[in-house]
C-alpha cells in the first residue's frame, strides 16, 4: 500500500493537476486530474483508480484519457493520501487540503442558515463553523 501511494504521488507530481472551478469570482469546486494519451495511458489511469479506489476516467475522441475527482471529499481524501510522499506538488496539495476543509465548513454554515430560515427563527443567524 505505501509503495503504491509513493508511486502515485511521484506520478501525480509529474502528470497531475490540482485546480479550482471558479464561477462569479468564487472558487467552489476542487478538481484533481491526471491526463494520459492512448491505450497505454488509459491502462495507467486504471491503475491509478485501482490504488485510489474512486474517481472517474473519461476518454475523448482525440485520444486522451483523464482521471478526475471533482468532489471536495474525494479531492481531500486523495490529497491526504499522497501528501506525505509528494515532492514537487507538496505545497499545492496542502493548499487543496486546506481549501477542502474550509469549503466543508462553509457548506455547513450555508446549510445552517437554510435550516434557520426554513424554520422561521429570527434574530442573529449564527452557525458555528
Amino acid at each position: 500500500m505505501k509503495t503504491d501511494l509513493a508511486w502515485l504521488a511521484g506520478f501525480f507530481d509529474g502528470e497531475g493537476c490540482v485546480s479550482l472551478r471558479i464561477d462569479d469570482n468564487i472558487a467552489h469546486q476542487p478538481r484533481v486530474t491526471i491526463t494520459q494519451f492512448g491505450d497505454e495511458g488509459y491502462e495507467t489511469l486504471l491503475e491509478v483508480k485501482r490504488i485510489v479506489g474512486f474517481g472517474s476516467i473519461c476518454r475523448s475522441k482525440r485520444g486522451y484519457n483523464q482521471y478526475r475527482l471533482t468532489s471536495y471529499t474525494n479531492c481531500f481524501l486523495f490529497c491526504g493520501r499522497i501528501l506525505p510522499y509528494s515532492i514537487r506538488k507538496k505545497k499545492v496539495i496542502g493548499m487543496m487540503l486546506e481549501f477542502c476543509v474550509e469549503l466543508k465548513k462553509e457548506l455547513k454554515y450555508d446549510l445552517g442558515l437554510k435550516i434557520l430560515k426554513t424554520h422561521g427563527r429570527k434574530g442573529k443567524r449564527r452557525w458555528s463553523k
